[in-house]
């Protein structure tokens, strides 16, 4: 298991909470003054920023929901193997959002 108090995990921690709360603002505020709240939805890049912010909450909501102690070290192994797959799939729709602003980009210079 990880080590929660220590320098590195606090660092990548905060930082991560930090961009993830930025990005959801953004969201949020775009929604908010998205004229035509339909056309919000359909917009693919709209559903990748939600995907790519999601993973932090359900991680946040899942780390309070659940006591470690008193399980077995099966669940602690599942528990741990979806979370990895939380992190995996944010760090593709991050690349995704990545490539996708880089050919923005490149077509529009």
């Amino acid at each position: 298991m990880r080590d929660k108090t220590s320098f590195w995990f606090n660092l990548f921690f905060w930082g991560d909470a930090g961009c993830v709360v930025f990005f959801s603002v953004d969201f949020l505020i775009r929604l908010i003054v998205w004229p035509g709240k339909l056309n919000f939805l359909k917009s693919f890049l709209n559903w990748l920023d939600f995907l790519a912010i999601l993973p932090f909450f359900i991680m946040i909501i899942t780390e309070n929901l659940t006591d470690t102690e008193g399980h077995s070290s099966e669940d602690q192994i599942a528990e741990t193997t979806t979370k990895g797959q939380f992190v995996a799939l944010k760090v593709g729709l991050c690349l995704i959002s990545l490539f996708l602003l880089h050919t923005t980009m490149n077509t529009a210079y």
